[in-house]
């Protein structure tokens, strides 16, 4: 069985050490890449989904990607800001006047098209 393991590792040794950085860079930076998105504003459910996605493209790249956190916090952001295209804010007049006027703040009305 050793010779078999062994006969494995020799025909792969591009996509065995491959696979042990990327695992070592999942590690080492998927919870500061979630603290990221969630100080760019992403709730905690959101961030983690983005980073699972980004690690997901990451992986798809990992033999060209030279600086891998610089890369996934990239990746990260601009998959996070594509999100949120779904989402409009919508102000509306307050429901008491026609127009906002002095010391009247319009209501704000979420549109969320992501679901």
């Amino acid at each position: 069985m050793a010779a078999a393991d062994s006969s494995t590792s020799s025909a792969l040794p591009g996509i065995v050490e491959d696979v042990e950085d990327f695992a070592a860079c999942y590690r080492s930076e998927k919870l500061p890449l979630v603290r990221f998105l969630m100080n760019h504003g992403a709730t905690q459910h959101e961030a983690h989904d983005v980073a699972q996605e980004t690690f997901t493209q990451a992986w798809q790249h990992w033999s060209s990607i030279r600086a891998p956190r610089a890369w996934l916090r990239t990746v990260a952001l601009r998959e996070f800001y594509r999100g949120l295209h779904g989402v409009r804010l919508l102000l509306t007049p307050s429901p008491t006047s026609s127009r906002p006027g002095l010391g009247q703040r319009p209501w704000i009305q979420v549109e969320d098209d992501r679901l």
